[in-house]
Parts: C-alpha cells; structure tokens; sequence
C-alpha cells in the first residue's frame, strides 16, 4: 500500500523553514515532516526496511499492531508532500517498509528515519545509507547493512550478517552463523550460551571483543597486525598456538572454523 500523510492534528508535523539553507544552497533539508502508519498485525513475518540519510530502529512492542513513524526531511515543501512511504506484503508476507522520492529521486541531504515498533519479526532485513541500525527482541535470519553509521543488534535468536563503513557494531545475545564487518569501528560479539558458531569478524581499525557461550565448537582463529591477543586463563587448554599477534583455539571438533581478523587493534576472548 502507499501512504500518505495522516491528518496533521493527529500524526503529521511539519516544522518550515526551521534551517536556513544558508552555504549548503540546494544540498539542505530543512523541512520535516513525521508520518505514522499503522499495519495490521497478521502474526509473525520477516520485515525488511530499505532508507537513505536516516536511521532505522525496530523493537517489540505488546499491541497487535505494526507501527512505522516515519521523520522525513527534504528540500522544499513540494518535495516533502510528494514524498511516500510504502509498505508491501510480498508472496511468503515479508512486510517490505521503503520510500518513494519525487521525480528524479532523493536530492543531496534529503532522507528519512523510521522507527518501527512490532510483536515479532521472524526475520529481519535492514539497509540504509549514512545512518545507524538498532534492534531487539526479532529472531531468525538478520541481515543488517549501512554504509556510515552503527549497528546494535540485541537479543536476536538466529544467524546474523551485519556491515557497515564506518562505525562500531556491536552484537548482543545473538545466534549463529555470525558475520560482521566493519572498515573503522570496533566489533563486539556477545554470543548466546546456545550458539555454537562458526563466527567471522573483521575490522580494519578496532578491537575485537568475542564473548562464547557454552556451546560454542570448533576451531577459532585469530590474527592482529598491530595490537595484542588476550587469552583469558580458563580457556589456555584450548590454545593449540599463541603469539602476540595470531592465536588458535579448539572447542571440541575441528569443524566449523571461525575467524577473527583486525589489522589495528586487540582482540579479547572471554567465556561466559
């Protein structure tokens, strides 16, 4: 379905010229508006969010209801009213939350941020450009992508894939398979004590911090080129090599083969 906007008295604010378009000229957006669409609720079903220039946050909510509030910001006053934001159900009822720009598309730092509270998500597909990525209490397949900005995922029961550019991710009581990738930023992995692997994070410039849980197999490789490797005591017995820069444990069998890699910073193992 496409929207448009609620009656203002109720959902739809619009703030005018509130910046001056000023050096910027034509690449501003001073004008907002916030949207909120409520969608029936039909049960549990993977969401995907596709933005540009805005953040996107999903957390649970108890009202049988989905919730998108939606900030826009654009140029003029005709670009924001003509913007739309639209939501689909596709064949398997993937609930797919987008935005449709005016003619000739998104202009300079036009975009939008969606807020997105519903019961359950059994699958998660987040991708924005220059903006942040935050969510909690979903399960099933994750999969998060930004170009600049952070990504916080939290009490997720599934295998995760999350990227960025530039920033930290950071990956609470997750499940695996674990992929995570960052060119400037940190990474820190806290794993469910149910997740038994494999996991692979690689960060250019940053630590890494792995936290394992109980179920944890296979063999974990890791390697710095300049930082340090730190080996917590209770875990030396399943050390098969250490140096200062590249380490191998082994949990059980050989398989599967998990890896973490940084070419600037420490990496830190720890066990629940």
């Amino acid at each position: 379905m496409r929207s448009a906007p609620l009656h203002p008295s109720l959902f739809s604010f619009l703030f005018p010229a509130a910046l001056s378009l000023g050096a910027c000229g034509s690449w501003s957006a001073p004008f907002k508006e916030k949207r909120v669409i409520e969608v029936d609720w039909r049960g549990p079903a993977p969401l995907e969010v596709r933005t540009e220039n805005g953040s996107i946050t999903v957390r649970k909510g108890k009202e049988a209801v989905i919730r998108i509030e939606a900030e826009i910001r654009a140029r003029n006053e005709e670009r924001l009213a003509a913007v739309e934001i639209v939501t689909t159900r596709k064949a398997d009822r993937t609930l797919r939350v987008g935005v449709v720009w005016p003619e000739g598309g998104r202009e300079g730092a036009e975009g939008v941020r969606f807020e997105i509270t519903l019961p359950l998500a059994t699958a998660l597909d987040l991708e924005t450009r220059n903006g942040k990525i935050r969510a909690a209490g979903m399960r099933g397949k994750a999969r998060c992508r930004t170009s600049n900005g952070s990504i916080l995922l939290e009490d997720h029961e599934g295998p995760v894939t999350a990227s960025t550019t530039n920033g930290r991710i950071l990956l609470k009581g997750v499940g695996t398979p674990l992929e995570a990738k960052t060119s400037n930023g940190a990474l820190e992995i806290l794993l469910r004590p149910s997740a038994t692997g494999p996991v692979s994070a690689r960060t250019t410039n940053g630590g890494i911090r792995l936290r394992l849980g109980s179920a944890f197999r296979g063999f974990l490789r890791t390697s710095t080129t300049n930082g340090r490797i730190l080996i917590p005591a209770q875990l030396e017995e399943k050390t098969t090599r250490s140096g200062r820069h590249r380490a191998i444990l082994r949990f059980g069998a050989e398989e599967p083969v998990s890896r973490l890699r940084t070419s600037n910073g420490t990496i830190r193992i720890g066990v629940d």
